[in-house]
């Protein structure tokens, strides 16, 4: 928080949590709040003892009194009203603290601005301003570093003079707009290389520049290296005319085709294939093939994975489950945030987060810093822009059209002025001189002039580019422009000479017959996808024993299924001897009388030998175990305990330590010990 140094009727507003169990803590007396503040390097204040503040928070600032504006919709969050002591200028910061016996104690860090001194300059006292809040500015005569020599006497309001006899001040004449182009197109460019400049540009596109070599480069790849490449390549017309030598492509009327056996007839074979599987070979694949490769979903292959020894489905029948990933998500962003207050935990964090949580209200706090009191701060400070465009009182700086100039001398008339010059010319003169200087007269070696020459129109490199145009607009699109496509090849819209048409061409060296008598090569149709399916499913078990493979895992089966029958008798078994909500369960299930002796004995254990470490530091839960319970009570009657008339505390082993403790009350007529909170 920011407070301007002196600032008056400062008000803040705290957010306060009750130290049981983290809450918004309404409904707090305003004479149960303890106020006081520090300021940097200063004693504390003496603590005060707030008064009541007006209900609803709306009322005028009264010093040390508090107030909970809205206890139903900002609960916990009280305003505080300071002395203006708290906030004198002087000091960087100051820290107010609230404190209340139930509740955290909270603080708040306040910058204090300090003042502008308008009265000094650099330790020293300035004149008495013309204007209230506006100092006067006076130029100081000398010679030193910041001061004007003026010669002596002094002059109001310096005017125009007509004659000086002496000027070693003034400067020689200004360079021509002429003189500054001809320097600029003559300059050598080889000291002009920083980079992102138009020098160094103008170095690499110069005769022998790293540009220029690119573009001779690209010059000689386009008139000779991609022509000689582009020229082996076979053109259409070379297909379709076939003045290829014959080995470049396949000649369907000459060219013999290899392994193919000259057969007697054939008149018509398009039913015939080679050898398929048989159905029983195909059965034999099927439930000798290795699982372990099968595993994608919604597949037998998959079934039949997780059905196997170890599988995903034979491990079902061994136990059950774990709760599911999704149903742990929501038990955990389902969970009430109330009950998780511990500190130094997610729970208490997301607490003091939610809305009206302390961060919460200290985020409040600093939205109304950021978006009210830092821009009232800011408001009154001139900006940059009332400095330039002169919207303060004139008296805040020197204007030298009206403000009189101490020190200077009018001077009546001048009779000689051959040291004085007209005005330089502008720089849209420079600018225009420049580039309507004419090319021809800069041709020398190493600079821009001669650069720009080679450049217009008819120059060297301009040449150069030129013939690129021609070579890449009529001479290589030329040479291309024959060349078949893709698309020619897979539309077959060249010559039909220029490919094999296996609908329409003869193949040399087979021969069109009439009959084949003997076929041991070719063999019918396949067999059906039903017939495979017949043979799979009908085959015999017996043949297929293989380790890993789906035939042991359906002979498997019938052992799987002999054992669920085995499982499922046993707990029908069982469900008639347990009987309805444990009705068949009369005794311990027939234990004989050793192991009802060993079950006294580990029961005796845990009573005599078992030992358990007394229950440390936090809030002890309404729901517990028994172990913990015993231990509470216990720890209460052994350890050290002490009580105030305000808080019972219940402490460690050390004796020092607290770790639980209570709020106690006594209104002389009914004592109140609250409920046990964790320490310290």
């Amino acid at each position: 928080m920011l407070v301007a140094g002196g600032a008056t009727n400062v008000t803040t507003y705290f957010a306060m949590r009750l130290a049981a169990d983290g809450t918004a803590a309404t409904g707090l007396t305003a004479t149960g709040f303890d106020l006081q503040y520090v300021r940097s390097g200063a004693a504390p204040s003496t603590k005060v003892d707030a008064s009541a503040g007006t209900a609803g928070g709306a009322a005028a600032h009264s010093d040390n009194t508090v107030v909970e504006p809205d206890a139903t919709d900002q609960p916990g969050l009280y305003r505080i009203d300071w002395p203006n002591a708290a906030f004198a200028a002087g000091v960087r910061e100051v820290i107010l603290t609230a404190k209340v016996a139930t509740a955290f104690t909270e603080h708040l860090r306040v910058t204090i601005d300090g003042e502008v001194n308008v009265v000094e300059w650099a330790g020293t006292d300035v004149a008495t301003p013309d204007t209230a809040g506006y100092p006067v500015v006076t130029i100081k005569d000398g010679t030193g570093t910041g001061e004007i020599n003026t010669a002596s006497g002094a002059v109001v309001n310096v005017t125009t003079v007509a004659t000086t006899t002496t000027n070693t001040d003034m400067v020689a004449a200004a360079p021509s707009a002429a003189s500054v182009a001809d320097a600029v197109w003559d300059e050598t460019m080889a000291a002009h290389t920083t980079a992102d400049t138009a020098g160094l540009v103008m170095n690499e596109w110069q005769n022998g520049g790293r540009l220029d070599l690119i573009l001779d480069i690209i010059a000689a790849d386009t008139t000779t290296d991609i022509p000689a490449l582009l020229a082996d390549i076979p053109t259409v017309s070379e297909f379709n005319a076939r003045t290829l030598a014959a080995a470049d492509y396949f000649d369907p009327a000459a060219d013999a085709v290899a392994n193919v056996t000259l057969v007697a007839t054939t008149t018509t074979n398009t039913d015939m294939v080679a050898a398929a599987p048989t159905a029983a070979a195909n059965a034999d694949a099927v439930w000798d093939e290795t699982m372990a490769g099968h595993s994608t979903a919604d597949t037998a292959g998959l079934v039949m994975n997780e059905w196997q020894d170890g599988g995903r489905l034979d491990n079902l029948l061994d136990g059950a489950s774990a709760p599911s990933a999704a149903a742990v998500a929501d038990a955990v962003w389902d969970e009430t945030l109330a009950g998780h207050v511990t500190a130094d935990t997610a729970g208490l964090l997301l607490n003091e987060w939610q809305d009206g949580g302390r961060l919460d209200l200290i985020l409040d706090i600093v939205a109304a810093d950021t978006t009210t009191d830092i821009p009232a701060l800011l408001a009154d400070i001139p900006t940059v822009s009332e400095f330039n465009a002169r919207t303060l009182a004139a008296a805040s700086y020197f204007d030298p059209a009206a403000d009189t100039v101490a020190n200077v001398t009018t001077v009546a008339t001048t009779t000689t002025n051959t040291d004085m010059v007209a005005a330089a010319p502008t720089a849209a003169a420079n600018a225009d001189a420049v580039w309507d200087e004419t090319l021809a007269g800069h041709v020398t070696a190493d600079t821009a002039g001669l650069l720009l020459n080679e450049w217009q129109d008819g120059g060297r490199l301009d040449l150069i580019l030129d013939t690129i145009a021609v070579d890449t607009t009529t001479d290589i699109p030329a040479l291309i422009a024959d060349v078949p496509t893709v698309a020619e090849f897979n539309a077959r819209t060249l010559v039909a000479a220029s490919y094999f048409d296996p609908a329409a061409d003869a193949v040399a060296n087979v021969t069109l017959v009439a009959t084949t008598t003997t076929n041991t090569d070719m063999v019918a149709a396949a067999p059906t996808a039903a017939a495979n399916a017949d043979a799979v499913w009908d085959e015999a078990q017996s043949g297929h024993v293989g380790a890993g493979t789906f035939g042991v895992l359906a002979s498997e089966i019938a052992t799987l299924q002999t054992e669920v029958d085995g499982i499922q008798a046993d707990t029908e078994d069982l469900q008639t001897q347990i009987g309805t909500a444990g009705a068949g369960l009369t005794d311990l299930g027939g234990m004989s009388t050793a192991m009802k002796a060993e079950v006294n004995v580990e029961a005796l254990d845990v009573l005599v030998t078992d030992t358990h470490a007394e229950p440390g530091q936090g809030l002890p839960a309404a729901t517990a175990s028994l172990r913990d319970k015993i231990g509470y009570l216990y720890k209460a009657w052994r350890n050290k305990s002490d009580q105030t008339s305000s808080l019972y505390q219940l402490y460690n082993d050390d004796a020092s330590t607290v770790d639980q403790k209570a709020t106690v009350s006594d209104d002389t007529t009914t004592a109140t010990k609250g409920e046990i909170a964790t320490g310290p």
